[in-house]
């Protein structure tokens, strides 16, 4: 009886010591995130891509696209931008020889959730866009001059490829609403990368070159692919 009782007072002190060693792994384990996490960190600059802090001239004259019916008056800087540039047409490297397309917001619908393609260049204000800076990092807001909405990433699906690009009302710390603005020195040509889930504004080759109504959405980086995520 008292040998038996022994071995169960063993069992039990081992079980405990056990127990004890297996707890911090445990308590890590448990406080490991369950699923990807955002950061304000761009991390290093894409391969060939730096980023722009000094933007260029607005291309409006350049581009002989005047429009008459916008007031080309720069609007004030959103909330925690400190400076804004343009306006500028974003000319899509998804074209043809005849026909240049643009970032065109849809015109017919306004509020949140508002469709964002390419579309012919026409001059039209829902063609034209305000960079916000948000101080010297290269980060900005991108606004369209028709609605006042921000260029956004679909909160839901920003680390997807394929995910919808919208125009949402501004709200301040929305990182689904900020974009990193690159510069290919080599091309002249740019790119706008979500800083919410790191993909890039991406016009859907799927859609023929030069077919209006072509979808804009989040892609992963493809350098060196096609030139559906380059915009000048």
């Amino acid at each position: 009886m008292h040998l038996r009782r022994l071995l169960f007072v063993i069992l039990a002190a081992i079980s405990c010591l056990l127990a004890s060693a297996a707890s911090p792994a445990l308590a890590s384990a448990l406080a490991e995130p369950t699923g990807p996490t955002q950061s304000d960190e761009r991390g290093p600059d894409p391969e060939g891509r730096t980023p722009v802090t000094q933007p260029p001239k607005s291309n409006l004259t350049e581009s002989g696209l005047v429009p008459a019916d916008i007031a080309l008056a720069a609007p004030a800087p959103l909330p925690g931008a400190t400076a804004v540039s343009g306006p500028y047409y974003w000319y899509s490297g998804w074209a043809t020889a005849a026909y240049q397309m643009c970032l065109d917001a849809d015109k017919w619908v306004t509020g949140n959730g508002a469709k964002v393609q390419v579309w012919a260049c026409n001059g039209s204000p829902q063609q034209t866009w305000w960079m916000h800076s948000l101080g010297n990092s290269g980060k900005y807001l991108i606004q369209n001059a028709w609605t006042g909405m921000i260029l956004d990433g679909h909160q839901p699906c920003v680390f997807n490829d394929g995910c919808q690009v919208q125009m949402w009302q501004h709200v301040p710390g929305n990182l689904n609403q900020v974009w990193f603005w690159w510069h290919n020195s080599s091309t002249g040509r740019f790119f706008f990368q979500l800083e919410a889930g790191g993909k890039y504004l991406d016009a859907d080759s799927w859609t023929p070159r030069g077919v209006n109504g072509a979808k804009v959405q989040l892609w992963r980086d493809m350098p060196g692919g096609p030139d559906n995520q380059e915009w000048y």
